[in-house]
């Protein structure tokens, strides 16, 4: 008896192939995540509840070494330098880490385009 193509089982076979047909192909509306601007980043960073700065994720990279390095809980201290730079105070640590804006990559799991 002759073998049957993968992924097709012989009507003998115990075992029982079946494809998937009726899914339908994803779209760009289901592959596109959530984007901000550099621009609107500020606006972001800087809100307040009660006085209190609002915590934050960022994630951005390091220029020294290309590695992405990312916060889950943090607050916005400062801007600098006509806004190319943030300092920003991880929750647990004592010192703020100074970003350059250009480098931050997501805010909150938002990508940031220019």
């Amino acid at each position: 008896m002759l073998a049957a193509p993968a992924g097709i089982a012989r009507e003998d076979s115990p075992r029982v192939v079946s494809f998937r047909t009726n899914v339908p192909p994803p779209t760009f509306a289901t592959m596109e995540e959530k984007r901000i601007h550099q621009s609107q980043l500020r606006d972001l960073l800087e809100r307040r509840q009660d006085g209190r700065p609002v915590e934050f994720s960022i994630e951005y990279c390091k220029r020294s070494t290309g590695e992405l390095v990312r916060y889950q809980r943090a607050v916005l201290t400062s801007w600098h330098s006509r806004g190319s730079t943030l300092n920003v105070l991880p929750v647990g640590e004592t010192a703020p880490r100074k970003i350059r804006r250009c480098l931050v990559t997501r805010v909150n799991g938002m990508k940031i385009y220019f």
